[in-house]
């Protein structure tokens, strides 16, 4: 019997049809992959607002501070530690997203997620004592006192964590959601948006064109006084 074998020109074409195929699959394959850790990083949010439920209820009503003391670029005692440490979140993997990669990884608990701390004045402009810590005052007690949970009116409306940009722990913007060269706030990790927890626990994802307009809608998402 006569053996056949593949031609050059009948290889090149099969590596080629490879090829091709491989172009197109890609795409959906990494489509796939960023939906997982989106879908993934959800997950984290749910588990790390129902463990803030936790510690409120443990805590006559109070959130956790968003900083113990010190620091946050050199001090690591804040609100991922507290609920961590008191046993309300059980893995330390939660508070790093999925979606981060490198430098901002390393360190658990000031990497990946930012709890809702001090923004503007919602209708005034000035000041930023409108998330949920009380006291916003630079230096060694940055932070530290948190509100009570009645404070918030509209818990379905005020962001409690979000997705957020390396070092910073917290979210404390000054209207301006959208200069991660300057303020490492915001994290669009996953989509071109970024996933949020709200105080009543429910997780969203906010695309990035509607989120990082300065606008009463918007914005009123981390004021916690609301009406």
């Amino acid at each position: 019997m006569k053996k056949t074998a593949f031609t050059l020109i009948e290889l090149l074409v099969v590596i080629a049809i490879i090829a091709i195929l491989a172009s197109m699959l890609l795409p959906a394959l990494n489509k796939s992959r960023e939906a997982g850790k989106r879908i993934l990083c959800t997950s984290n949010l749910k588990q790390m607002a129902a463990a803030s439920v936790g510690y409120i209820d443990d805590f006559s009503g109070y959130f956790t501070p968003g900083l113990n003391t010190g620091d946050w670029t050199t001090y690591v005692n804040n609100w991922a530690s507290l609920l961590y440490d008191g046993k309300y979140c059980p893995k330390k993997e939660l508070f790093n997203c999925p979606g981060n990669s490198g430098l901002m990884a390393k360190v658990w608990n000031i990497r990946g997620y930012g709890i809702n701390a001090c923004n503007t004045k919602y209708y005034t402009g000035g000041g930023n004592s409108d998330g949920l810590m009380a006291n916003c005052a630079s230096g060694s007690g940055v932070w530290m006192i948190p509100k009570r949970v009645n404070v918030v009116k509209s818990p379905a409306k005020v962001i409690l964590i979000l997705d957020i940009c390396q070092n910073p722990a917290a979210y404390s913007n000054k209207g301006d959601t959208d200069t991660p060269s300057s303020t490492y706030q915001d994290a669009y990790r996953h989509g071109n948006g970024l996933n949020v927890s709200f105080v009543d626990g429910h997780v969203e994802w906010l695309a990035r064109r509607d989120y990082n307009i300065y606008s009463p809608t918007v914005f009123a998402r981390f004021w916690a006084e609301q009406p």
